[in-house]
């Protein structure tokens, strides 16, 4: 018995000294038992009849358990960043394809809380990508859009071609990022003061900031409080068929320049 306490010790001082052995482990053991409870909801749902109010409830059990596997998914992808995991495949993509996707994914979310997410895309060349990477990081930035941004609002999402950029552009209605916080946004587990009591990790901007950095691009945000934020994402043409620049060679930044909304 002791020597199993001991082994038990062992374990707690090894996750306190690597916290992020502790963050993996957490995630990887409460998927199993939530999708276990996921799945007795279903079974719930196929095998009994429910009244309106009852039906509501269970839909909020299953939302519950999607946000939990989702914070622990954002976890974990954040860890493998740490540990420089992440190996990129690169291959000739439709920027637009992938906006499309990711508009669509994130449509019926945005109905429900009344707000119209608007696509507007131009023509563009294609860029050596890895669709996932980049497909994950402009959901995070949607996402956020949707999360703080009040009903009967629009989120717009466009594309733009200039002459050595391809831009991508989420601008929202929402609560808008404070001047002393643009300096942090993107920096791993900051919440603003504004958005506290909105559930998040903390973590989608600088998992989106890292991907962004992969294919030596930038993110860049302009603000206003009470108005809402535009974020931009600048992919180097360079890029286009040939392949990707080192990132070493292009910084994430951020911006409160020529602020687009007033």
């Amino acid at each position: 018995m002791k020597d199993l306490e001991s082994d038990k010790i062992r374990v707690s001082e090894a996750y306190v000294e690597e916290p992020e052995n502790w963050m993996h482990w957490l995630s990887h053991e409460l998927k199993t038992p939530l999708s276990r409870i996921e799945s007795l909801i279903s079974n719930l749902e196929a095998k009994s009849s429910y009244d309106f109010e009852e039906r509501k409830l269970l839909n909020k059990m299953k939302e519950s358990i999607e946000e939990c596997k989702s914070t622990m998914d954002t976890i974990f992808i954040y860890e493998q960043i740490k540990k420089k995991s992440i190996k990129p495949s690169f291959k000739q993509i439709d920027l637009n394809r992938v906006l499309s996707s990711v508009v669509a994914q994130n449509d019926f979310w945005a109905k429900q809380k009344g707000i119209s997410l608007i696509l507007e895309t131009e023509p563009l060349f294609p860029l050596m990508l890895d669709e996932n990477l980049v497909f994950r990081a402009i959901s995070n930035v949607l996402e956020n859009a949707i999360k703080y941004s009040p009903t009967e609002s629009r989120v717009l999402v466009s594309s733009e071609e200039m002459d050595k950029e391809i831009l991508i552009q989420i601008a929202d209605q929402g609560c808008g990022i404070s001047v002393n916080d643009l300096n942090d946004i993107f920096q791993p587990y900051f919440r603003t003061e504004l958005t506290h009591e909105v559930p998040g990790t903390g973590l989608g901007l600088a998992i989106t900031a890292s991907f962004i950095k992969i294919h030596g691009a930038r993110v860049e945000v302009d603000s206003v409080i009470g108005k809402g934020s535009t974020f931009t994402i600048s992919f180097p043409k360079t890029n286009k068929v040939t392949g990707a620049k080192s990132s070493k060679d292009h910084e994430v930044k951020n911006t409160t320049a020529d602020l687009k909304k007033g």
